[in-house]
């Protein structure tokens, strides 16, 4: 069997750490064989010297950079062709590429030769924490039987495709990939996509990864125009393929995300609920609905659905697509946590990131924030105005003079401070100043809803989350503010009134 590698290189090759990927693929492939397409000629000869010096058999050449990387690809797997017409397999490595000690072409090629297959899958591990755990990769073909007739094409994030009847495997062996400094690659490619999108608007692939581009732009500036743009892509996408396909699945992620930058939650939700319709044993939409509603303070229900991100993810789905490790555990742990965290449980936080470091013992994160739960821990005991302490102390306190408004749970956080820094809905207005009468009048005053934070405000107002209330405490006067529902169960107040609107 004899495996030629192809590889494309730039004027930063050696920035890149070829040298370092010539290193591991030593007695795994049987020549080397490099598209070079920078314009430094002192790169260009020391790359010749490093490629003669590590491998017997090997070719260097150079042709233009076209702004397209399937012309380099295919202009490396011509040199396999004609330096090397004996080879029976060719496989292809950028330079950042690593092959681990554990990864042998010539094994995967084994199995896929023994099923006549002529192409074999290998695992992408493309992005790394700082204890070298994978934190996401995806399934690319990564060996080709040389008898075929292959061909890449795609400007940008290119695709090798073969003729029909082709036939492929799928291996566990891994390749790892270390990026370096992103932003020069970023900026290139998103030319490149631009330009594609442009001049090919129908092309799904090109849609797809203008998406992708727009997407990281929009997650790294936080803009909302940008992110709306970005959501109409998207659907764009979406409606040029099967909308039951996996990619499919990581744009319906992506939408849910671009919501949540544009501050629409209620969107962000509905979409990631439509994800999970699609691959309910894929984890990713599950977390996302947990992180949705940690950062909209209702913690009880990211708690429910980032235990069940736990219970639901399928590890071992065979995709082409983006996996997330992380996604299956270590996430909803650390988001159940954060949970935890709000609600001032701090003890059962630091028990659930104590979880993660047996799993991860080098996360720097979940150690960080473990210290933070334990000395929260220490601060509320010797606190004596926690809320917990403060709403045992008032509970039922002067049932003669004594209202309380219970309002519904809303995304966004409402309180005394809201109404006098920028303003709030009519209803939320009338509440607050309401009770701000009542409090003038030396009532106590109690409205649970979505405080920022709970506990008295300096009016002397108790505010409390909504979940907090209970039919049993004794109030002169209870209000329920367009919540009828909650007058079907018995309540201690003497007078109890409906508030429509």
């Amino acid at each position: 069997m004899k495996i030629a590698l192809c590889v494309i290189a730039g004027d930063d090759c050696f920035e890149e750490n070829i040298e370092r990927m010539f290193e591991s693929v030593k007695d795994k492939v049987d020549g080397v064989y490099i598209s070079f397409n920078g314009t430094n000629t002192d790169v260009f000869e020391r790359l010749q010297k490093t490629l003669s010096d590590k491998f017997k058999h090997g070719a260097l050449a150079h042709a233009p950079w076209t702004n397209d990387f399937s012309v380099a690809r295919n202009h490396s797997f011509k040199l396999a062709a004609e330096y090397s017409p004996d080879s029976d397999w060719l496989v292809y490595l950028d330079c950042d590429d690593v092959l681990p000690p554990e990864t042998d072409f010539r094994e995967a090629i084994a199995v896929a030769e023994e099923n006549r297959a002529h192409q074999v899958y290998m695992r992408y591990d493309y992005k790394f924490d700082e204890a070298g755990e994978v934190l996401w990769h995806h399934m690319l073909p990564r060996a080709f039987r040389a008898d075929m007739n292959w061909l890449w094409i795609y400007p940008c994030h290119e695709n090798c495709v073969g003729p029909s009847g082709v036939r492929s495997v799928f291996s566990e062996m891994s390749i790892s990939h270390f990026r370096g400094d992103e932003e020069p690659k970023r900026e290139r490619n998103k030319k490149i996509v631009a330009h594609w999108y442009r001049t090919d608007p129908g092309d799904p692939r090109a849609v797809q990864m203008m998406g992708h581009e727009g997407f990281a732009e929009a997650e790294e500036t936080r803009d909302k125009k940008l992110a709306k743009e970005v959501i109409n892509i998207y659907r764009e996408f979406i409606n040029l393929i099967d909308t039951d396909d996996d990619d499919s699945y990581i744009a319906n992620i992506q939408v849910g995300r671009l919501f949540r930058i544009a501050e629409q939650p209620s969107d962000a939700l509905n979409t990631f609920l439509q994800g999970i319709k699609l691959r309910p044993e894929w984890p990713t939409a599950y977390c996302e609905i947990a992180e949705t509603y940690v950062i909209h303070q209702h913690n009880e229900l990211a708690i429910q659905w980032a235990r069940l991100a736990r219970k639901a993810g399928v590890r071992g789905v065979k995709t082409f697509a983006p996996i997330e490790e992380a996604d299956y555990e270590q996430r909803p742990l650390m988001i159940e946590a954060s949970a935890l965290m709000s609600e001032g449980k701090f003890d059962e936080a630091r028990d659930i990131y104590e979880q993660v470091l047996t799993l991860k013992p080098d996360d720097k994160m979940a150690h960080s924030m473990r210290e933070q739960a334990i000395d929260m821990q220490k601060i509320k005991d010797e606190e004596t105005d926690d809320p917990d302490s403060i709403r045992k102390e008032l509970w039922g306190s002067e049932p003669d003079r004594s209202i309380a408004f219970l309002t519904a749970d809303h995304f966004e956080e409402w309180d005394g401070q809201s109404l006098d820094e920028k303003g709030l809905g009519g209803t939320e207005t009338a509440v607050i100043r309401i009770a701000r009468e009542y409090r003038n009048a030396g009532w106590r005053v109690v409205i649970f809803g979505t405080p920022f934070k709970e506990g008295l405000d300096d009016d002397g107002i108790e505010w409390w989350k909504t979940r907090r209330w209970h039919p049993d405490e004794p109030f002169s006067v209870f209000v329920g503010v367009r919540i009828p529902e909650v007058f079907e169960a018995p309540m201690k107040a003497k007078k109890k009134y409906l508030w429509l609107h």
